[in-house]
């Protein structure tokens, strides 16, 4: 069962505000006086704990991966368990709601893309797990995107006992916004655990839509040289290109960048990566609309070009041929984007990415929205503890139960918890999870004693 979606936290609460901001903000101060909390590519590591509050049976708040190479991890897990795991619990009263915080400290004014899977085992009665992407902004409106708010639900249907989560969310940010995840969860179980790890992918491209940098003419074009230094996070390789404003529809944002300027020109960027590990390539091309009118834009050559072709290089791999060719006919209101997507796998630390054209005369390629993003792995996540059945630990001659009474009264609200479970709910919770009599079914603990 999802609930419906509840905001988890006011914008104008000035405790969250507090508990998500504060951490990140005394990791921007600490850079200042040490390298630590900067990566390669400038921007700022990921942290992540408890918020104020909720530290309670926290046992483990770790950040797995800082960002580096594009790749975030954090693992967390309370644990309020008073005795030795065995499949009747550990003897825990259930954890009520817990909150964490994974985030980050934007450095530019971009739309960020955060690819991310969350995975993680909240035992095993009353479960609940939340996560919302969020924006605290230093200039206007918080953003809170809900992205799982699912439960209560009791064992053992997911997320009780396991769940796996994956989607893409964008945020727009603007410089010192703080951005990322808040976690939520909750459970009403004797086994009273909650664990889960949040893994972040989002692209090592510096300035991957050109809107970064003072242009000199926004409305129209400025010619950049291979000495500018205008162009955020690029470097001009050979010849010289057209960063372009206004004149052209982009593919994202208002900004764009034509591969020829009087000539043929190149850019490329040093991108941080990870040895080994596998990056989803996306970017947007299209064509000066002016290179087939009659006459031909003032800024093309006298030569119509009506199929400029490009190339594009990761590392030592070229990718020219007929494929880097754009034929379609477009206008300024309408440049027809066409969309490349493909995979490598990095086998440095550092990956050149390069953007070319190969043609001889002016009105070419245009390219736009850029971004190398880690592919996030799919193996399963985190191991769950321990589920209903016998251990290694437990006595087999010992009665075990997966569902305990816990009142004489007779009611049924859903689910059946460590500190409120009638005889009809244990009935149903049973017959849900596909229990027998015996070993693994229902036993008693109402007012204190057991049967």
């Amino acid at each position: 069962m999802v609930r419906p979606f509840r905001p988890l936290f006011n914008p104008r609460n000035v405790l969250w505000r507090l508990g998500f901001v504060a951490p990140v903000a005394m990791l921007a101060l600490a850079a200042i006086a040490s390298p630590l909390g900067v990566l390669a590519s400038g921007r700022t590591t990921w942290v992540g704990d408890a918020r104020p509050g909720f530290e309670a049976n926290l046992v483990d708040a770790t950040v797995v991966k800082d960002g580096a190479g594009g790749l975030s991890e954090f693992h967390y897990r309370y644990d309020a368990c008073t005795g030795p795991l065995t499949p009747a619990g550990c003897g825990g009263p259930g954890l009520t709601e817990r909150q964490l915080y994974f985030a980050t400290t934007a450095d530019a004014k971009e739309s960020v893309r955060l690819d991310w899977k969350f995975t993680g085992f909240h035992a095993f009665a009353g479960v609940e797990v939340g996560l919302e992407a969020n924006v605290i902004s230093v200039l206007g409106e918080d953003t809170n995107i809900p992205l799982v708010a699912d439960g209560p639900v009791s064992c053992c249907t997911p997320p009780s006992g396991g769940f796996t989560y994956s989607d893409t969310v964008h945020l727009d940010v603007e410089p010192g916004d703080t951005f990322g995840f808040t976690i939520t969860g909750s459970n009403g179980d004797a086994t009273s655990i909650l664990e889960g790890t949040l893994t972040v992918a989002t692209s090592v491209v510096v300035n991957g839509s050109f809107e970064q940098g003072e242009m000199t003419s926004p409305t129209t074009f400025d010619r950049l040289d291979a000495d500018s230094t205008d162009l955020t996070g690029w470097t001009i390789a050979d010849g010289n290109v057209d960063w372009t404003g206004g004149r052209w529809q982009a593919s994202d944002g208002v900004r764009s960048l034509e591969l020829v300027g009087s000539g043929p020109g190149e850019i490329y960027q040093d991108l941080p990566t990870i040895d080994g590990q596998t990056y989803d390539v996306r970017y947007a091309y299209s064509a000066n609309p002016g290179r087939n009118g009659e006459p031909l834009a003032p800024d093309c050559a006298t030569v119509a070009n009506p199929s400029p072709t490009y190339g594009f290089a990761l590392g030592s791999t070229v990718f020219t041929g007929p494929g880097n060719t754009f034929t379609a006919a477009n206008t300024p209101a309408d440049m027809k984007w066409q969309h490349a997507n493909l995979e490598f796998t990095a086998t440095e630390s550092v990956t050149r990415v390069r953007f070319f054209s190969t043609d001889a005369s002016g009105c070419g390629i245009v390219i736009d929205d850029i971004s190398v993003v880690p592919v996030i792995p799919t193996d399963p996540g985190p191991t769950p503890s321990p589920s209903p059945g016998p251990s290694e630990e437990t006595d087999p001659t010992q009665d075990v139960f997966a569902m305990t009474v816990t009142t004489a009264d007779d009611h049924d609200n859903g689910f059946c918890t460590v500190s409120d479970c009638s005889l009809r709910e244990a009935i149903n919770a049973a017959n849900a999870a596909g229990l027998n009599e015996g070993a693994y079914g229902i036993g008693f603990n109402v007012d204190g004693a057991s049967v």
